[in-house]
């Protein structure tokens, strides 16, 4: 979609928890953030890494809090209008979106009425039915699949230094998250 110059404004990444919703959203922005279209190494890679990219905001609701609070929305409202400090794009990734209340899901539904030019949402849930049907029309829906197997597997056994065999049978259990399987590992 990028390389064709149809991206859209507005991304649901949907799946299970643990399942890669987050990597996925931030490999997005690396792509159109970096220079290099994502090369993982750069400065600005980093930067988006550990939250510190002046055009990239990770919104989330506060530790304790039940709902992703209308402030939450408001402030990105308020930097979304704004041209990007260091590129060409920004981006917003909003975690748990389904999580909204109801002034919440309307104050976005106003921003993806009417979204800024070069600005890109990704709206992740494991519930995207919880989203407000208005909302959902304005956005693309993507299902994160599930991860390999193997891929789980070799991951676990650089990461937790488990044996291979560990590392199988506890990639077979996770159905296709890593975040399960790591769940797993530490009962």
């Amino acid at each position: 979609a990028r390389q064709a110059g149809r991206l859209a404004h507005a991304y649901i990444l949907f799946g299970p928890e643990g399942i890669g919703k987050r990597e996925l959203a931030f490999d997005a922005a690396r792509l159109l953030l970096c220079p290099e279209g994502g090369c993982n190494a750069c400065g600005v890679c980093r930067r988006i890494e550990t939250f510190n990219h002046a055009d990239f905001r990770l919104i989330e609701r506060e530790d304790g809090d039940k709902e992703l609070k209308i402030e939450k929305i408001r402030e990105m409202m308020r930097e979304i209008h704004l041209a990007p400090m260091e590129g060409q794009n920004k981006v917003f990734v909003i975690n748990e979106c389904h999580l909204m209340n109801e002034e919440s899901s309307n104050a976005l539904l106003k921003t993806l009425e009417e979204p800024p030019a070069n600005s890109y949402l990704f709206l992740l849930t494991e519930m995207p039915e919880a989203l407000i049907d208005t909302i959902r029309s304005r956005c693309q829906e993507f299902r994160v699949p599930p991860k390999p197997a193997a891929e789980i597997a070799s991951l676990l056994s650089i990461e937790l230094g488990i044996t291979d065999e560990e590392s199988v049978f506890l990639a077979k259990m996770s159905e296709g998250s890593i975040g399960r399987a790591r769940e797993l590992h530490k009962q």
